[in-house]
């Protein structure tokens, strides 16, 4: 049952990400644009590879698709960080997150060690295939550097959640409101991701993270596009403003 639920799901979820970002889309230039839309495209590639795994016959081809997953998902949580870092106007410590490589060495690393297994076991130990109603799904089994991986991934999602939720108490009623929508969108794939690895009567055979991460979209959108969050935030204020050396005086 739970896999059906996920593949009805898996499309709408896409749809809504999809959506989003088209409305980024027009914001590319700007940092905060970039960000998102690199974070939605990778919580797409992390859908549509659940969906694969979950719709493929062979072994092969199933594993294939859960390495994919790691390694896309590996990514989903420095592009929130960095998105959390913008929005908390810390622009220049993004700009200096996205460009330094030690933040990216346990994904990539990850990446390197999941596509070497069953070569290696430093990531996995093993797998087995779990069926239900003609589809299937693989079950890992997690050696220590999974739990390196994983620690790293709740890190930043964890400090985004933090700095937006800082940010939430800091400003006025407007932007608590964009805050609020942002933050409770990040704390959807936490709590899906949870009730997987933990042992919990719910999600025990198929993990619903994507899903979550998808569906945080629509709290995004909600920010983008209803409450008109990049409009709002444009980036000559970001560049001259904030950036500039000399003090300003503003009179109303």
């Amino acid at each position: 049952m739970e896999y059906i639920v996920f593949l009805i799901l898996a499309p709408i979820s896409f749809a809504i990400t999809y959506v989003t970002i088209l409305v980024t889309w027009k914001y590319r230039k700007e940092l905060l644009g970039r960000i998102l839309i690199i974070y939605f495209l990778s919580i797409q590639l992390h859908l549509v590879s659940n969906v694969l795994e979950l719709i493929s016959k062979q072994e092969q081809m199933m594993l294939f698709w859960t390495k994919v997953q790691i390694s896309v998902y590996g990514l989903i949580p420095v592009y929130w960080l960095a998105f959390a870092l913008v929005f908390s106007n810390n622009r220049k410590t993004a700009k200096d997150l996205l460009s330094l490589w030690k933040v990216l060495l346990i994904p990539v690393a990850s990446a390197v060690l999941v596509f070497l297994y069953p070569l290696t076991d430093v990531f996995y130990t093993g797998h087995r295939v779990l069926n239900n109603i003609g589809l299937s799904t693989l079950r890992t089994e997690y050696n220590y550097f999974f739990w390196v991986y994983g620690a790293h991934c709740y890190i930043l999602f964890i400090a985004g959640s933090f700095l937006t939720l800082r940010h939430l108490i800091s400003t006025g009623i407007l932007f608590q409101k964009l805050s609020f929508f942002i933050m409770v969108g990040s704390l959807f794939p936490l709590i899906a991701n949870l009730m997987y690895i933990l042992p919990l009567p719910v999600f025990v055979q198929k993990d619903f993270t994507p899903i979550a991460l998808a569906l945080s979209g629509l709290f995004f959108f909600i920010g983008i596009y209803w409450h008109r969050f990049l409009d709002i935030i444009p980036i000559a204020r970001n560049i001259i403003v904030e950036e500039m050396d000399q003090g300003i005086i503003i009179l109303d």
